[in-house]
């Protein structure tokens, strides 16, 4: 979702400092996981609304000597009858 500037911006950036992941948002959709290259990046959720009812949460993440893990925690759902 960036101008093209600025998305060559973006892959020298990752390509010059090889971060183990990089973090966007958020989307009013469920999270998305790519790589580029060996860095995983992360177009999270939103916690507040969703397209298509996708559960609403965040993005938990651990970071230890080996790497990182992350989860999603859901945070609500959507009512029955309304949003």
């Amino acid at each position: 979702y960036l101008s093209r500037n600025d998305s060559r911006w973006l892959r020298g950036l990752l390509t010059d400092t090889r971060p183990d992941a990089a973090f966007f948002g958020h989307l009013h959709q469920a999270t998305e996981e790519y790589a580029f290259g060996a860095t995983r990046c992360f177009n999270v959720r939103s916690c507040c609304w969703n397209f298509g009812r996708a559960p609403l949460g965040f993005l938990y993440v651990t970071v230890h000597e080996t790497g990182l893990t992350v989860r999603e925690v859901e945070t609500g759902q959507y009512s029955q009858e309304g949003n």
